[in-house]
């Protein structure tokens, strides 16, 4: 064979190998890219640093896409996730696995154990002012819902979890004027144990605000 037509072929054959490792290469960064890209999450953000009412605090709780409207929200639930751990994808995947269509709650306050201990995570429902799971009288209007992750049934909640709560309950009542007496655990409404018999009930009704 001629040297110059040998040349030819050497190229074409090394332009087919580049092309093939090319093509095989992307394929297997297209697989992998696919494993370790989970689903989207639910949509919300964390508040690692809820200040108390008398601070003046200027965070971003209040900073919904749909504006809250007066009187809108007239009811506060506290309930409990009902599992040790939980992020919030695993407590949206359990809600839409429940027919809930997703996360379920207005807020959710980490233990440690999946989100942060103390930190408050603000929903979608909680964004874009829309009803929660939880019924007063069979009706979720008005009805705002705060999950604490873990289960009350088997174990206290922590300390820090229990302050984040408290700090954010006196937030919403003071910003929304919701009274002490309009304040329930989810027990007190539907046949459930949540937020379970360990949840400190009587010191965290103490410190509500009665008339805000």
């Amino acid at each position: 064979m001629p040297r110059n037509q040998k040349m030819k072929k050497d190229l074409v054959n090394r332009g087919r190998l580049v092309t093939a490792s090319f093509v095989l290469s992307m394929a297997i960064g297209g697989f992998l890219l696919n494993l370790g890209s989970p689903d989207k999450g639910p949509d919300g953000f964390l508040l690692t640093n809820l200040r108390p009412i008398d601070d003046n605090p200027k965070d971003p709780l209040f900073v919904t896409n749909r504006l809250i409207k007066d009187n809108m929200w007239t009811d506060l639930v506290i309930t409990h996730h009902g599992q040790a751990r939980g992020t919030i994808e695993s407590i949206d995947h359990s809600h839409s696995q429940e027919g809930l269509g997703g996360l379920a709650w207005h807020f959710v306050v980490g233990n440690g154990n999946g989100i942060e201990d103390g930190v408050v995570f603000c929903g979608d429902r909680w964004i874009e002012q829309r009803l929660g799971s939880i019924k007063i009288n069979s009706s979720a209007e008005g009805v705002l819902v705060i999950g604490l992750v873990g289960d009350g049934d088997k174990r206290r909640f922590t300390p820090r979890q229990i302050d984040s709560l408290v700090t954010l309950v006196h937030r919403l009542q003071a910003k929304l004027a919701i009274p002490a007496s309009r304040i329930h655990l989810h027990t007190d409404l539907e046949p459930t144990t949540a937020p379970g018999q360990y949840f400190v009930a009587g010191t965290f009704a103490s410190q509500l605000i009665e008339k805000p």
